[in-house]
């Protein structure tokens, strides 16, 4: 065989391999993707009555089984640390987080995708950070807190402390304000408490997404602690997304959308049954079928005990100013969690 007839014949084989490898690498993403999954297991973080917990959820539990068309299991965790360690691991599929419990999860495995988040009876999916000055001030701006006495609260908390704490070491490059002191207190009554006083000159708090229709301002008046208008907010962050329910992002793609739609498709305000269970029961002389139903409120009030108002699609790029602010938008260590 002359030299330019066996170039040629190396090269056909060449392609031809790397044919069979393009073919072989698809088949086996399509299996992966397509792999039958008989049980979804959802993880949730319990209180002091695990079982109680456990019994509210099962008109839940129901519904996303009947959706799915395969058995739905949920199991309690006493932590978001447990919870995120248990997904991460594959144990567990599905995940009901707080928000800033997603972030840390997703920069510890890039491994989970939100599917949806709980929205408030007003509408608002998420909360925003505030900074609260007393109305009867002249202050306007971050700028006018220069060398002024600001507080936050439990380092725990999102909007009260993480976000605005790190938004403040941010925004203050320059030398454009320094706050003379920057003390923690132990929650948001006790904050608005020294603003009503004078001992502090503003206070970091929380506002639902919609407007001061909920929040730190609307409880405090509420409970009497301010009077209406006694406050003026002259910071906001961006878009603080409700914890949302987030599943591995390697499942099937089918199954990903069906609990997405799932969830969306829970309109409080439609009164017609979603769900109809049946079962079996007895009396002394024959046996008969029951059929329980569910309206969407009902498997709403089963798995939300706080918001109420259904829930929003959202994705992972909703979550990106919580996990900038916090610095764990990067492939850099995760610091330790407060």
């Amino acid at each position: 065989m002359n030299l330019p007839a066996l170039v040629q014949r190396i090269g056909v084989q060449r392609i031809a391999l790397a044919c069979l490898f393009v073919i072989a690498m698809s088949a086996s993403g399509w299996a992966q993707q397509t792999r039958p999954i008989s049980t979804l297991r959802i993880g949730v973080v319990v209180g002091d009555n695990p079982n109680y917990t456990l019994r509210r959820m099962e008109p839940f539990r129901l519904y996303l089984q009947d959706r799915l068309q395969r058995r739905v299991t949920i199991e309690g965790t006493h932590s978001f640390q447990n919870l995120m360690e248990v997904q991460a691991s594959g144990r567990i599929h599905y995940a009901i987080y707080s928000a800033s419990a997603y972030a840390r999860a997703w920069a510890s495995c890039r491994c989970v995708e939100p599917l949806a988040a709980p929205k408030s009876m007003s509408g608002g999916y998420g909360i925003k950070s505030v900074l609260l000055v007393d109305s009867t001030t002249s202050f306007q701006s971050l700028e006018d807190l220069d060398n002024k006495r600001v507080l936050y609260t439990s380092p725990a908390t999102l909007a009260g402390h993480l976000v605005p704490a790190r938004a403040m070491s941010l925004l203050s490059g320059g030398e454009r304000f320094v706050f003379a002191d920057a003390d923690v207190t132990r929650d948001a009554s006790a904050s608005l408490k020294a603003l009503n006083s004078g001992t502090a000159d503003g206070v970091f708090g929380w506002e639902g997404a919609e407007g001061p229709v909920r929040g730190t301002v609307e409880a405090a008046e509420q409970s009497g602690v301010l009077e209406p208008g006694a406050t003026r907010t002259i910071w906001r962050s961006a878009l603080l997304p409700h914890g949302p329910h987030a599943v591995l992002n390697d499942l099937p793609e089918d199954i990903i959308n069906t609990l997405r739609t799932a969830l969306t498709d829970l309109d409080r305000n439609n009164v017609t049954p979603v769900l109809r269970v049946q079962s079996i029961g007895s009396s002394n002389t024959e046996q008969t079928t029951i059929e329980t139903t569910y309206t969407a409120a009902e498997i709403l009030d089963s798995v939300d005990v706080i918001y109420g108002g259904g829930f929003v699609a959202v994705s992972h790029y909703d979550y990106l100013p919580i996990l900038n602010v916090l610095g764990w938008g990067t492939e850099n260590e995760v610091p330790a969690w407060p």
